[in-house]
């Protein structure tokens, strides 16, 4: 966690002119106890300025719907796209 709270760090003293793309793989994600992933989440989200974007790799839709549970109120719809399910959060 360390090296992610560093990461997030650096990231968020780039100039406010700039979007950057977060990506969580999902060998990331799922090595991650719930309370983490959760935690992982809202920190990630609550840097929204506008310009940057999240991508959530995660395998199972217990991880989705547990991500969706976290912040309800950001979540927006889900689209099934095959096997992949893609949920959106505002």
């Amino acid at each position: 966690m360390a090296v992610l709270e560093i990461g997030l760090k650096l990231a968020s003293l780039r100039p406010r002119t700039e979007g950057i793309l977060y990506i969580f793989d999902s060998r990331f994600f799922e090595r991650l106890d719930s309370v983490r992933k959760a935690h992982v989440f809202r920190k990630v989200t609550s840097l929204d300025d506008g310009l940057s974007q999240t991508l959530f790799c995660v395998n199972h839709e217990t991880d989705a719907e547990s991500l969706k549970d976290v912040l309800p109120e950001n979540w927006s719809n889900a689209e099934q796209l095959d096997r992949l399910t893609l949920h959106t959060f505002l």
